[in-house]
């Protein structure tokens, strides 16, 4: 269905996700379906080493940030697949990450010049580098809301600087995705695939979080584990962490491929 003609037009094919397949090839080559097995392996290890790393410099003890880590791939695991989607988990997360610190203050505007080469190799990796975008615009909505703040100078004065310096950087992001094969057109293939109705029903992740499934509890465990935290903790999120937190759930509730990636970013909260 995807190389044939369809109303007697044959459609392009992008491959757009040529760096994220590059891995597993070499996987292959090295040493047969092991070898792919043992690539998505170090993936999946890294991406729960950044979570573990990142609740340290956040003050908690390694036993509970162990336990956190486990609370992240019980959440994580429904895509543990062999496929480039394993890149869009971690850049989702780093992206989440930076912003989130930029909000505190705890990053300089010179940090998050990273997300320049990020959203390139993204961009080459797998086609969820807009997802990338969502993250920039929920920080640039959060740093709206405290631009207007109607009390505090200082915490206004202070958003309405990153609010310019995530308007530019999202900007450059834009321009560091168009490294890629295809330039521009990137942009039109990613978009007609998400909305083509074919392509969409064609697997279950598409389709919204399965909670009356077998082993569904899991999901609406984790769910309703961030507002039972939230109250129980002396420490308060950030708005931007909460906006995003937020932002994901809606999306982890409408698709069930976008459900790790609300654990990435709601775990750190």
């Amino acid at each position: 269905p995807f190389s044939q003609p369809r109303d007697g037009v044959h459609h392009p094919r992008r491959t757009n996700q040529w760096l994220g397949e590059l891995p597993f090839w070499l996987g292959e080559r090295w040493a047969g379906m092991e070898g792919i097995a043992a690539v998505a392996t170090v993936i999946i290890a890294f991406t729960l080493r950044c979570v573990y790393t990142s609740q340290l410099r956040d003050g908690l003890p390694w036993p509970l940030a162990a336990a956190w880590v486990c609370v992240a791939a019980v959440g994580t695991n429904c895509s543990w697949i062999a496929r480039p989607n394993l890149f869009t988990m971690l850049f989702v997360f780093i992206a989440a990450r930076l912003c989130g610190q930029f909000h505190l203050g705890r990053v300089s505007w010179r940090t998050m010049l990273w997300l320049f080469p990020l959203f390139a190799i993204w961009a080459n990796t797998h086609g969820g580098f807009v997802a990338g975008f969502i993250v920039l615009a929920v920080s640039l909505f959060a740093e709206t809301l405290l631009a207007v703040h109607p009390f505090n100078s200082e915490i206004r004065d202070g958003a309405r600087r990153r609010w310019v310096v995530l308007v530019l950087l999202s900007a450059g992001a834009f321009l560091a995705t168009l490294v890629n094969p295809y330039g521009w057109s990137l942009y039109p293939w990613v978009f007609s695939l998400l909305g083509d109705p074919y392509f969409m029903k064609l697997h279950f992740e598409w389709k919204p979080t399965p909670f009356n499934e077998p082993g569904g509890y899991q999901f609406t465990f984790l769910i309703l584990l961030l507002p039972l935290t939230l109250g129980l903790s002396k420490r308060k999120p950030s708005l931007a962490d909460l906006l995003l937190a937020g932002a994901w759930l809606h999306f982890a509730l409408t698709g069930f491929r976008y459900f790790p990636l609300w654990v990435l970013v709601a775990v750190p909260v």
